[in-house]
C-alpha cells in the first residue's frame, strides 16, 4: 500500500502540475513512481472533467452559471490496481469541490486506465493507490 498525492491545479485555464517531472520514470522507478506518472499523462482527461458546463442541458453553462468562478477543492480517491493492471474497488473517500458532476467524471475516467502493476503481487492480489487530485478554481475559464 502507498500513499501517493497528485495535485492537479487548474488556474485560469491552465493546467500547472505540482508534483512529478515531465519524463517518464527511470529504469527500476517504483510502483508508486510509475502509477503517478501514468496519472500525470491523464492530466488533459482530468482537465476536461473539470471545464465540463454542469447543466441539465448537456453541458451548457445558463447565463448566470457562466459568470460564476470554479469552485475550487480535493478529489480524495482510493482504487486497487489489478494484476493485469486494470482500475478496481473504486471509491471516492472525499470530495471538497461540490461538483458531483466532476467526482463522477474523474472516477469514470480512472475506470478506464490500464496502469502499471506492481512487481510484488500475484494472480488476484492487489496494489492500493490513495490519490488526492486538488483543482483550484478561476473565474477566468
Amino acid at each position: 500500500m502507498f500513499f501517493r498525492q497528485l495535485t492537479l491545479e487548474i488556474l485560469t485555464g491552465v493546467l500547472v502540475l505540482a508534483s512529478g517531472c515531465a519524463s517518464g520514470p527511470g529504469p527500476g522507478a517504483s510502483f508508486e513512481d510509475r502509477v503517478a506518472y501514468e496519472l500525470r499523462r491523464e492530466r488533459k482527461a482530468f482537465r476536461k472533467c473539470y471545464f465540463k458546463k454542469p447543466s441539465a442541458s448537456a453541458g451548457i453553462f445558463t447565463a448566470s452559471q457562466a459568470r460564476e468562478p470554479l469552485p475550487s477543492g480535493k478529489i480524495h480517491v482510493e482504487f486497487k490496481v489489478t494484476a493485469n493492471g486494470r482500475v478496481d474497488q473504486l471509491k471516492l473517500i472525499e470530495s471538497t469541490l461540490d461538483r458531483p458532476d466532476v467526482d463522477q467524471c474523474v472516477m469514470k475516467h480512472l475506470r478506464t486506465l490500464v496502469l502499471p502493476t506492481s512487481s510484488t503481487p500475484t494472480g488476484d492480489e492487489k496494489s492500493l493507490v490513495d490519490y488526492t487530485f486538488e483543482f483550484v478554481g478561476s473565474a477566468d475559464y
